[in-house]
Formats: structure tokens, sequence, C-alpha cells
């Protein structure tokens, strides 16, 4: 589809301007914080694929990570697990501890990573049995 058909305001710049070219692709944040002094309710959680949910924050039982690899730490609500798999993840556990996380999100093929950034490449909700289960 060309431009002038997916530029739903071009009929109303002036002659000779166009809107701004987007870019090729989206700065990747892996996840977001709550104002300056402010908590969060809910964290947010957007999967590459499949149904984004969000759990309150007073739901959540417990955080459990590895301080020496930052790699992927499970967060425990009443019936479920969510374990986040990454690089970088030792800003988002943070955030995550001090209840001002309000969203995490899966990269996609098609994002932009600086470099060092935080980056959540799974997100896995499971049941607390599911999770004991040796892996096959």
């Amino acid at each position: 589809m060309d431009r002038a058909k997916t530029d739903l305001l071009a009929l109303f710049r002036p002659p000779g301007r166009t809107a701004p070219l987007e870019a090729e692709s989206p700065t990747y944040r892996a996840f977001t914080v709550a104002g300056f002094g402010s908590r969060a309710t809910r964290v947010q959680m957007r999967p590459r694929s499949g149904l984004a949910f969000a759990r309150l924050h007073s739901s959540l039982i417990d955080i459990v990570w590895d301080v020496e690899d930052d790699s992927e730490f499970l967060l425990e609500f009443p019936g479920r697990l969510v374990r986040i798999r990454g690089k970088n993840l030792s800003p988002l556990i943070e955030a995550m501890v001090f209840g001002t996380c309000e969203s995490i999100a899966e990269v996609r093929p098609t994002d932009r990573v600086a470099a060092g950034a935080t980056v959540v490449e799974r997100i896995e909700l499971m049941t607390p049995k599911a999770a004991s289960a040796p892996a096959s």
C-alpha cells in the first residue's frame, strides 16, 4: 500500500508537505516504571505472541533471582508463576522489588535494541506444578 493511502491526514496538510517518516522500527524498552515517588498498581506483561496480562503488585508473593546471574527471575503470584528470561535484567528486577514496574515487554525481531540494554527474551506464564517439574 502506498503512503498516500495509509496517511489519513494527507488530505489536511498544505500542498507539498508530508508527514515525517517513521523510524524503521521502534527503539525497544523492556520495561516502564511509574513516575518519581510513585508506585505501580499493576504490572502489565506483553509477550510477543499471545495475550497480554496484568497482575496486581499487591498480589505478588515472591520474587526469586540469582544475584550473580541476571538472565532469569521468577515472580510468584497466587496460583501462577511468571518466568522472565533475558539479558541484563537487574534494572527490571529492581523495579519489581520496589513495586515501580508498570510494564514488561518481550523483544520483537524488528525492535532496535541499544547495546547493554535490558532485554526480555521470554515471558512465560506457568502453574507452580509446571515450574517444579524437571526440564525435558
